[in-house]
């Protein structure tokens, strides 16, 4: 893939986690994998996607609706 779809896919990640009510605004793209299978093929997801896979978990939060300081 292309630096631009690359690009496209991290903040496609971003998005999707955030309509889980996570932050991933931390994430870097080296956070993340890009799925191949056997033959060295890009994987990819129901919509025909290539599939993403995050690596690094440290820099995912659930977000809060309440403030945690006042």
């Amino acid at each position: 893939i292309d630096e631009a779809q690359c690009r496209m896919l991290f903040r496609q990640v971003k998005e999707n986690l955030k309509d889980v009510n996570y932050d991933g605004s931390l994430l870097k793209l080296n956070d993340l994998l890009l799925a191949v299978n056997g033959n060295g093929e890009i994987v990819r997801d129901i919509s025909g996607s290539p599939l993403v896979v995050i690596c690094n978990f440290e820099h995912i939060w659930e977000c809060s609706d309440v403030p945690m300081f006042s």
